[in-house]
């Protein structure tokens, strides 16, 4: 059974820089450019600590994900479609490994040497008890993931 969340207004903003505070220290110490790239007047009816802790778990990832690399960023911006607001959560990675797509959200899937396997799992539960979605972008260039949060929950900006 789902947990339901609390729904709050909140400034998508705010969840943001409250996420990128909790990843800041990693960030610099690898060295990771973070791009926002977002409409700061977006308000939404959510769990701020719940979608907080999606955005903390896809930015600390891609920062796990891409400290090898020569060029790190990770970028975090928001556009709408007919039906959605979507937070896309994007990293100077090449992508995951088909093999492992299928798995990527499954709990206790990990590919990390000291990770949980719950990161991923988590965010999608939290997002499914907001009638939202966590989706991997196969077809992107760079890493992808897509939070996905119906218009039904936005509210309008005053």
């Amino acid at each position: 059974m789902k947990k339901k969340e609390k729904l709050e207004p909140c400034k998508l903003n705010d969840v943001l820089d409250h996420s990128l505070s909790a990843v800041s220290q990693k960030a610099k110490r690898h060295e990771t450019q973070i791009i926002k790239n977002i409409d700061k007047n977006i308000e939404l009816s959510c769990d701020p600590q719940e979608l907080s802790k999606v955005l903390t778990h896809l930015i600390d990832n891609s920062c796990d994900a891409i400290k090898d690399e020569y060029h790190k960023w990770v970028e975090v911006k928001s556009h709408e479609d007919s039906e959605n607001l979507i937070l896309s959560v994007i990293d100077s990675g090449e992508g995951i490994s088909h093999e492992i797509t299928n798995s990527i959200m499954e709990p206790y899937f990990t590919t990390k040497e000291r990770g949980s396997g719950l990161g991923l799992s988590d965010s999608k539960s939290i997002l499914e008890a907001h009638n939202s979605s966590l989706e991997y972008d196969y077809d992107a260039d760079n890493t992808k993931f897509d939070i996905k949060i119906p218009k039904e929950l936005l509210k309008e900006s005053a």
